[in-house]
Protein backbone atom coordinates (compact mmCIF):
# COMPACT_ATOMS: atom_id res chain seq x y z
CA UNK A 1 0.00 0.00 0.00
CA UNK A 2 2.73 2.41 0.73
CA UNK A 3 5.12 1.86 -2.07
CA UNK A 4 1.78 2.53 -4.04
CA UNK A 5 1.06 5.99 -2.39
CA UNK A 6 4.70 6.73 -3.24
CA UNK A 7 4.89 4.99 -6.96
CA UNK A 8 1.82 7.99 -7.60
CA UNK A 9 2.88 10.47 -5.87
CA UNK A 10 6.31 10.32 -7.98
CA UNK A 11 3.97 10.35 -11.43
CA UNK A 12 2.01 13.14 -10.25
CA UNK A 13 5.17 15.59 -9.28
CA UNK A 14 6.51 13.94 -12.54
CA UNK A 15 3.79 14.96 -14.17
CA UNK A 16 3.76 18.44 -12.14
CA UNK A 17 7.48 18.82 -13.19
CA UNK A 18 6.76 17.90 -16.91
CA UNK A 19 4.00 20.48 -16.95
CA UNK A 20 6.59 23.38 -15.39
CA UNK A 21 9.26 22.60 -18.07
CA UNK A 22 7.02 22.44 -20.74
CA UNK A 23 5.55 26.13 -20.07
CA UNK A 24 9.14 27.08 -19.39
CA UNK A 25 9.98 26.19 -23.16
CA UNK A 26 6.91 27.57 -23.78
CA UNK A 27 7.59 30.80 -22.43
CA UNK A 28 10.69 30.73 -23.81
CA UNK A 29 9.80 29.89 -27.56
CA UNK A 30 7.19 32.25 -27.48
CA UNK A 31 9.71 35.22 -26.13
CA UNK A 32 11.95 34.24 -28.90
CA UNK A 33 9.96 34.66 -31.21
CA UNK A 34 7.85 37.87 -30.19
CA UNK A 35 10.73 39.60 -28.90
CA UNK A 36 14.38 38.18 -29.47
CA UNK A 37 13.58 36.88 -33.22
CA UNK A 38 12.52 39.84 -34.48
CA UNK A 39 15.36 42.47 -32.63
CA UNK A 40 17.61 40.04 -34.35
CA UNK A 41 16.04 40.32 -37.86
CA UNK A 42 15.98 44.55 -37.20
CA UNK A 43 19.57 44.65 -36.01
CA UNK A 44 20.89 42.18 -38.55
CA UNK A 45 19.83 45.29 -40.74
CA UNK A 46 21.44 48.06 -38.64
CA UNK A 47 22.82 51.25 -40.19
CA UNK A 48 24.71 54.05 -38.33
CA UNK A 49 25.07 57.62 -40.11
CA UNK A 50 26.83 60.52 -38.29
CA UNK A 51 27.85 63.92 -39.11
CA UNK A 52 30.24 65.70 -37.30
CA UNK A 53 29.75 68.72 -35.62
CA UNK A 54 33.22 69.48 -34.44
CA UNK A 55 36.65 67.38 -34.25
CA UNK A 56 39.63 68.83 -31.86
CA UNK A 57 42.76 67.39 -31.97
CA UNK A 58 45.48 67.88 -29.56
CA UNK A 59 48.91 66.23 -28.96
CA UNK A 60 49.11 65.38 -25.22
CA UNK A 61 52.74 65.10 -22.88
CA UNK A 62 53.33 61.55 -23.72
CA UNK A 63 53.33 62.03 -27.97
CA UNK A 64 49.72 60.65 -28.31
CA UNK A 65 46.92 62.67 -29.63
CA UNK A 66 43.63 63.35 -28.06
CA UNK A 67 40.46 63.22 -29.97
CA UNK A 68 37.64 65.55 -29.09
CA UNK A 69 34.39 64.01 -31.27
CA UNK A 70 31.09 65.87 -31.32
CA UNK A 71 28.50 64.54 -34.13
CA UNK A 72 25.04 63.86 -34.25
CA UNK A 73 24.12 60.02 -34.58
CA UNK A 74 21.22 58.30 -37.08
CA UNK A 75 20.40 54.69 -36.79
CA UNK A 76 17.73 53.13 -38.59
CA UNK A 77 17.24 49.59 -39.67
CA UNK A 78 14.89 47.81 -42.11
CA UNK A 79 11.97 46.33 -40.00
CA UNK A 80 10.96 48.51 -36.92
CA UNK A 81 9.21 46.17 -34.52
CA UNK A 82 7.63 47.06 -30.82
CA UNK A 83 10.65 45.75 -28.90
CA UNK A 84 13.30 47.24 -26.33
CA UNK A 85 15.96 47.70 -28.33
CA UNK A 86 19.71 47.32 -27.73
CA UNK A 87 22.31 49.30 -25.72
CA UNK A 88 24.57 50.23 -28.28
CA UNK A 89 28.36 51.06 -27.25
CA UNK A 90 31.08 52.68 -29.54
CA UNK A 91 34.68 52.01 -28.81
CA UNK A 92 38.08 52.26 -29.46
CA UNK A 93 41.02 50.06 -28.50
CA UNK A 94 38.57 47.84 -26.45
CA UNK A 95 37.89 50.95 -24.74
CA UNK A 96 34.10 52.60 -24.62
CA UNK A 97 33.79 56.32 -25.73
CA UNK A 98 30.54 56.54 -26.68
CA UNK A 99 27.12 55.05 -25.58
CA UNK A 100 23.47 54.48 -26.43
CA UNK A 101 20.41 53.16 -25.26
CA UNK A 102 17.85 53.21 -27.25
CA UNK A 103 14.22 52.22 -26.53
CA UNK A 104 12.52 50.50 -28.94
CA UNK A 105 12.53 49.51 -32.33
CA UNK A 106 9.78 50.82 -33.34
CA UNK A 107 10.96 53.84 -34.92
CA UNK A 108 14.29 55.18 -35.82
CA UNK A 109 17.02 56.65 -33.44
CA UNK A 110 17.58 60.12 -35.26
CA UNK A 111 19.19 63.21 -34.33
CA UNK A 112 21.26 62.44 -30.73
CA UNK A 113 24.10 64.25 -30.15
CA UNK A 114 27.03 61.68 -28.53
CA UNK A 115 30.27 63.11 -27.59
CA UNK A 116 33.46 60.94 -27.80
CA UNK A 117 37.31 61.58 -26.80
CA UNK A 118 39.84 59.05 -27.08
CA UNK A 119 43.67 58.90 -27.22
CA UNK A 120 45.88 57.37 -30.42
CA UNK A 121 49.38 56.91 -30.71
CA UNK A 122 51.40 56.59 -33.85
CA UNK A 123 50.59 52.75 -33.63
CA UNK A 124 46.92 53.07 -33.20
CA UNK A 125 46.23 54.97 -37.07
CA UNK A 126 45.35 52.30 -39.09
CA UNK A 127 42.60 51.00 -36.04
CA UNK A 128 39.13 51.24 -36.07
CA UNK A 129 35.64 52.45 -34.33
CA UNK A 130 33.39 49.49 -33.50
CA UNK A 131 30.04 49.27 -32.90
CA UNK A 132 28.60 47.20 -30.35
CA UNK A 133 25.34 46.08 -30.14
CA UNK A 134 24.59 44.69 -26.78
CA UNK A 135 21.14 42.83 -26.24
CA UNK A 136 19.65 41.41 -22.89
CA UNK A 137 17.61 38.76 -23.30
CA UNK A 138 15.85 35.55 -21.02
CA UNK A 139 18.96 33.27 -22.30
CA UNK A 140 21.51 35.90 -21.65
CA UNK A 141 23.59 39.08 -22.81
CA UNK A 142 24.19 38.56 -26.80
CA UNK A 143 26.47 41.00 -28.44
CA UNK A 144 26.97 41.96 -31.91
CA UNK A 145 29.88 44.06 -33.45
CA UNK A 146 30.98 45.79 -36.24
CA UNK A 147 33.16 48.44 -37.40
CA UNK A 148 31.87 51.91 -38.24
CA UNK A 149 34.75 53.93 -38.90
CA UNK A 150 38.67 53.83 -39.57
CA UNK A 151 40.91 56.82 -37.85
CA UNK A 152 42.17 58.15 -40.97
CA UNK A 153 38.28 58.84 -42.07
CA UNK A 154 37.24 60.40 -38.66
CA UNK A 155 40.94 62.72 -38.74
CA UNK A 156 39.66 63.47 -42.40
CA UNK A 157 36.74 65.90 -40.77
CA UNK A 158 38.67 68.49 -39.51
CA UNK A 159 37.65 70.70 -42.56
CA UNK A 160 40.80 72.27 -42.93
CA UNK A 161 41.41 74.44 -45.94
CA UNK A 162 43.96 76.38 -47.83
CA UNK A 163 44.16 79.48 -49.09
CA UNK A 164 46.27 82.49 -50.32
CA UNK A 165 48.90 80.49 -52.23
CA UNK A 166 51.50 82.15 -53.82
CA UNK A 167 55.13 82.16 -55.11
CA UNK A 168 57.41 84.51 -52.75
CA UNK A 169 61.07 84.81 -53.77
CA UNK A 170 63.59 85.83 -51.50
CA UNK A 171 66.93 86.11 -51.77
CA UNK A 172 67.19 84.22 -54.90
CA UNK A 173 65.39 81.94 -53.59
CA UNK A 174 61.47 80.35 -54.18
CA UNK A 175 58.89 79.84 -51.19
CA UNK A 176 55.91 78.47 -51.66
CA UNK A 177 53.65 80.34 -49.55
CA UNK A 178 49.93 79.57 -48.32
CA UNK A 179 47.85 79.96 -45.25
CA UNK A 180 46.38 76.79 -43.66
CA UNK A 181 42.78 77.72 -41.96
CA UNK A 182 39.52 75.86 -39.81
CA UNK A 183 36.37 77.31 -39.48
CA UNK A 184 35.15 75.31 -36.56
CA UNK A 185 37.60 72.51 -35.28
CA UNK A 186 41.01 73.67 -33.72
CA UNK A 187 43.90 71.20 -34.61
CA UNK A 188 47.06 71.07 -32.93
CA UNK A 189 49.65 69.05 -33.27
CA UNK A 190 52.57 68.06 -35.61
CA UNK A 191 51.50 67.84 -38.93
CA UNK A 192 53.52 66.92 -42.74
CA UNK A 193 53.01 69.13 -45.76
CA UNK A 194 53.75 67.30 -48.74
CA UNK A 195 53.85 68.12 -52.22
CA UNK A 196 52.85 65.48 -54.72
CA UNK A 197 52.83 65.73 -58.86
CA UNK A 198 50.39 64.67 -60.89
CA UNK A 199 50.92 61.17 -59.51
CA UNK A 200 50.64 61.52 -56.52
CA UNK A 201 54.53 60.91 -56.32
CA UNK A 202 56.16 63.07 -53.55
CA UNK A 203 57.64 65.73 -54.58
CA UNK A 204 58.93 67.32 -51.37
CA UNK A 205 57.92 67.56 -47.62
CA UNK A 206 58.06 69.47 -44.50
CA UNK A 207 57.22 68.71 -41.10
CA UNK A 208 55.78 71.62 -38.97
CA UNK A 209 55.47 71.01 -35.68
CA UNK A 210 54.13 74.10 -34.21
CA UNK A 211 51.04 73.74 -36.03
CA UNK A 212 47.96 75.17 -34.94
CA UNK A 213 44.67 76.25 -36.32
CA UNK A 214 41.24 77.28 -34.95
CA UNK A 215 38.41 79.27 -36.42
CA UNK A 216 40.02 82.70 -35.21
CA UNK A 217 43.89 81.57 -36.25
CA UNK A 218 45.31 80.61 -39.52
CA UNK A 219 48.90 78.96 -39.80
CA UNK A 220 51.30 80.05 -42.25
CA UNK A 221 53.30 77.65 -44.19
CA UNK A 222 56.21 78.90 -46.48
CA UNK A 223 58.45 75.79 -48.34
CA UNK A 224 61.64 76.31 -50.14
CA UNK A 225 60.92 75.40 -53.66
CA UNK A 226 63.99 76.47 -55.37
CA UNK A 227 64.75 72.46 -56.17
CA UNK A 228 61.57 71.46 -57.72
CA UNK A 229 59.29 72.77 -60.98
CA UNK A 230 56.75 74.35 -59.45
CA UNK A 231 54.91 73.54 -62.40
CA UNK A 232 54.73 70.02 -61.35
CA UNK A 233 53.10 70.25 -58.28
CA UNK A 234 49.77 69.31 -58.37
CA UNK A 235 48.47 68.50 -54.96
CA UNK A 236 49.03 69.44 -51.16
CA UNK A 237 48.87 66.91 -48.74
CA UNK A 238 48.72 66.66 -44.86
CA UNK A 239 49.24 64.41 -42.54
CA UNK A 240 49.34 63.51 -38.97
CA UNK A 241 51.72 60.32 -38.61
CA UNK A 242 51.16 58.33 -41.81
CA UNK A 243 47.29 59.10 -41.84
CA UNK A 244 45.85 61.42 -44.43
CA UNK A 245 43.66 64.73 -43.04
CA UNK A 246 43.43 66.66 -46.34
CA UNK A 247 44.21 66.76 -49.75
CA UNK A 248 44.12 69.98 -52.23
CA UNK A 249 44.12 69.50 -55.89
CA UNK A 250 45.97 72.45 -57.51
CA UNK A 251 45.02 74.13 -60.58
CA UNK A 252 42.80 71.90 -62.84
Amino acid sequence: MYNKVLFTALIVAGIVFYAIAALHVYQLVSNFQNNILPMFEALSSIRMNYRIESINITQVNDGKIEVLVKAVINITWDKEVPVKGPVLEISWMNNTIGRIEIKSLDEPFMNQPLTMRFLVGKQDIGEQVYLTAIIDTDIGVIKLVQPIANLSTILSQTGIAIEDIRVVRHQNIDYLVFSITSSKNTVKLPIRIVLLDRNKDVLLEKYCEDFYVDPSSKYEVSIDVTDIDLDNVKYIKIMVYDAQIALFQLGG
